[in-house]
């Protein structure tokens, strides 16, 4: 699994936008049997066991690869 903290203001943590900063370590949502990890300034990428991708964070130049840049 996955735990992040710290400032969190585009949802860099994988933690919901509301919450702007974590001082705890807090489990990432949808994280389990996480194989690796990569993580940018604003963004975070991880990829499972079974090879299932998941990103988060900020998308402003289409760095989660999500097609988008919302």
């Amino acid at each position: 699994a996955v735990y992040s903290w710290g400032l969190n203001d585009h949802g860099q943590l994988g933690l919901p936008r509301q919450t702007k900063y974590s001082a705890e370590p807090s489990l990432v949502a949808g994280s389990k049997n996480v194989y690796s990890v990569s993580a940018g300034p604003l963004h975070s990428v991880c990829v499972s066991a079974t090879g299932m991708v998941i990103v988060w964070g900020c998308n402003v130049h289409g760095e989660l690869g999500i097609g988008s840049d919302e």
